[in-house]
């Protein structure tokens, strides 16, 4: 989890930059949602989910929430 918390706080300070996320961080999410227990690995699926089909550069508040959560 110390690796998807990092991955986390680099995307939250690269969106504060950039005002995107990059493609390979959206990837790695999904990688950790697949290994993550059910409501973490849920809320990430749901925050790939957002920033690759419905808003790209959405679900910030995703994104905070679960790192609150781990």
């Amino acid at each position: 989890m110390n690796n998807l918390k990092s991955l986390i706080e680099e995307m939250i300070t690269y969106y504060r930059e950039h005002d995107c996320f990059e493609a390979c961080d959206l990837n790695e999410i999904l990688n950790h949602a697949e290994q993550a227990n059910d409501k973490v690995g849920r809320l990430l699926y749901k925050f790939y989910i957002i920033n690759t089909t419905i808003a790209s550069n959405g679900g910030m508040p995703v994104l905070k929430q679960v790192y609150n959560m781990i």
